[in-house]
């Protein structure tokens, strides 16, 4: 489902959420219990609760699928339109999250990692300064006025080359696909700074033409 329009289609979204997160999480990391989860959250209960509100004609102008099957036995808990195809939108972050956690693990940390050339004489590095990320997804201008503060700290007062940004991390793959509404997929890089967007200052110039201009300028757009 993608936009929620009203309060009862919330309640039914809520009430899907909680019973999906009660029901991936445990699995994800191995949690037993002595009392089965569909047990705990009276299955016939819920299923009674979604269609009612389903059949209470909240969805008439809405497009929707719902399917909920149990991770145990297998067994479809309750199916309408399940096989309808509908754009996911922010319901893909259950899934992403859940198999993030469940591949890297919840102490995973991103890292964005300073190399260089040579070692630094006397505060000066002869050579190129890499920085190499990992896919940090919440690398922000800020952070590398803390990198350059960190290097600063090094003792690292010149540097007689170029600073490189290494975002070839995922380089098998650059360019994911796009959706059916979309020009293109959007660039997965290895250093997606700032959520890899720009920001446009149009500014007002009397009668003639607006004055644009890009932060940060980039070659690519003119």
């Amino acid at each position: 489902m993608g936009v929620i329009r009203n309060e009862r289609l919330k309640k039914v979204w809520i009430t899907i959420c909680a019973f999906l997160t009660i029901s991936i999480l445990p699995s994800i990391y191995g949690f037993s219990k002595t009392k089965s989860v569909a047990k705990s959250y009276n299955l016939e209960s819920l299923k009674k609760e979604i269609s009612r509100i389903v059949d209470s004609g909240v969805f008439t102008e809405s497009k929707y699928g719902i399917l909920i099957k149990s991770l145990k036995s297998n067994e479809v808990i309750f199916s309408d339109n399940s096989s309808l195809f509908l754009v996911p939108a922010s319901n893909m972050k259950i899934l992403t999250s859940a198999s993030a956690l469940s591949t890297l693990g919840p102490e995973y940390r991103f890292s964005t990692k300073i190399f260089c050339d040579a070692r630094p004489s006397s505060g000066v590095v002869k050579g190129n300064i890499y920085i190499v990320g990992s896919g940090d997804p919440e690398l922000y201008p800020e952070d590398l006025w803390k990198i350059a503060s960190h290097i600063s700290y090094l003792g690292i007062e010149e540097i007689r080359g170029d600073l490189i940004v290494d975002g070839s991390f995922f380089s098998d793959e650059i360019e994911g696909k796009a959706l059916p509404t979309q020009i293109d997929g959007t660039i997965i890089c290895g250093v997606p700074f700032n959520f890899n967007s720009f920001e446009y200052i149009i500014s007002p110039y009397g009668k003639k033409m607006p004055s644009i201009s890009i932060h940060p300028a980039s070659g690519i757009f003119r």
